[in-house]
């Protein structure tokens, strides 16, 4: 599903579907419709909402970065406590560029 969504990504297209969940509370709520654009020639930047693939359970998550410590991106929801860890660059799918409350 992520090489999809990435491969229709890197094609230009945008890509629509509904928020679950509540780590991103009050910035996304559950069941908002959220738009994804690739960082296609634009570099991720701290406050950016981004999509990636959480490894441990290989599902897709969007979460906001909150620092960049050289070449990897510290990202965390909003209402969690801890950050997620580190990510590399290939590691961010997409950025939310539209929310539309569900």
């Amino acid at each position: 599903m992520a090489g999809l969504m990435r491969e229709i990504l890197q094609q230009g297209h945008a890509i629509s579907f509904k928020a679950g969940g509540s780590s991103m509370f009050p910035a996304i709520m559950d069941g908002d419709l959220l738009t994804l654009e690739a960082y296609r020639d634009r570099a991720p930047q701290k406050g950016d909402i981004a999509a990636f693939i959480t490894p441990e359970t290989k599902r897709l998550t969007v979460h906001r970065i909150i620092k960049r410590k050289k070449k990897r991106y510290q990202v965390k929801g909003d209402r969690c406590f801890l950050p997620d860890g580190l990510l590399s660059r290939e590691d961010l799918i997409a950025r939310v560029v539209d929310i539309n409350a569900g």
